[in-house]
């Protein structure tokens, strides 16, 4: 069967012919997702390592078994030990999430970590209300992109969208209120942006620029950190924390209830859907691995690999 595979820590993946699971429990997958922590665990960035080699990459996607569709993520896959990126996998009961067959499962397996994340940083753990400014870091990734759409959903009076590339953060532009752009001067960019300082911030960057965007925000603040693609430690000075009593919290999907997690992940499958939810999908057959990878390193959309066997069910 068709699968893609790591051989090498620092090469990109490739498709491989390897044999198909002997066993009934196998599922069909449908749909894999590609996504930073993809790239970061075969370029050996990730702290946590990576699967002994070769390794199967992608931690989630959607699967067929018996005329069900199921999204699968957790337990390590792609991460830890072989991810889900073949025709078929082994994937145990407790790591599927029953879909209706109707769900389009590209955009099922592109929503689910970094859509998920977005959503519920800004709604849940960040509770952002009527009337606040929510500045978003990092905001022209896939989480930043639902985040934003997330903020303006709740309500914010003034939604500002902060990131490190320009050209990107254009992207983005319709979704917000301001864009500023990720350098020294981003605090006083994002002041004069919210008209003084700001209620929220959700950081999906973290990195050694962190204190940037917070240096914005007002006393007793919220700050929600729900990544690290800048890197996992933050430049923070004790004396900015003391003198505003920044609330900073962290976030994490594993955090919310497999119940919650479905009812999120569903509600946003259904804003895709109908129409209501900015989200780049873009499918690319399993045979051009290459283009879906460039795109993810380059973070120009949300790559989802099809696996054409699986594409006419």
């Amino acid at each position: 069967m068709r699968a893609i595979q790591v051989s090498r820590i620092g090469e990109p993946p490739s498709e491989v012919m390897i044999d198909k699971p002997n066993t009934d429990e196998a599922v069909q997958m449908l749909a894999v997702a590609l996504s930073p922590v993809d790239v970061a665990v075969a370029q050996g960035r990730f702290a946590g390592g990576h699967p002994p080699l070769p390794y199967l990459i992608g931690h989630e996607g959607v699967a067929q078994r018996r005329g069900g569709n199921f999204y699968i993520t957790g337990g390590g896959l792609g991460i830890t030990v072989d991810g889900l990126a073949a025709e078929w996998r082994v994937v145990p009961a407790d790591r599927r999430i029953p879909i209706p067959a109707e769900t389009p499962p590209a955009v099922v397996a592109a929503l689910g970590t970094a859509g998920v994340a977005g959503w519920a940083s800004v709604t849940r753990r960040a509770a952002v209300a009527r009337g606040e400014s929510v500045v978003i870091r990092g905001a022209s990734g896939s989480a930043g992109r639902v985040a934003l759409q997330a903020a303006r959903d709740a309500g914010a009076a003034r939604v500002i969208a902060v990131g490190r590339d320009s050209s990107r953060l254009q992207a983005v532009a319709h979704l917000c209120d301001h864009i500023v752009l990720d350098d020294e001067d981003c605090a006083d960019g994002i002041s004069e942006a919210a008209g003084g300082s700001i209620d929220v911030l959700v950081d999906f960057l973290w990195g050694p620029t962190a204190s940037r965007a917070l240096a914005a925000v007002r006393p007793d603040g919220r700050v929600v950190v729900a990544g690290g693609a800048a890197g996992p430690l933050g430049d923070i000075a004790a004396p900015v924390l003391l003198a505003k009593r920044l609330n900073i919290l962290g976030y994490s999907n594993f955090g919310l209830s497999a119940t919650l997690f479905e009812g999120t992940l569903r509600a946003l499958v259904d804003r895709y859907v109908a129409g209501l939810l900015d989200y780049p999908v873009v499918e690319v057959p399993v045979g051009q691995v290459a283009r879906a990878w460039e795109g993810t390193e380059s973070s120009t959309g949300k790559y989802v690999i099809i696996f054409e066997e699986g594409r006419a069910l």
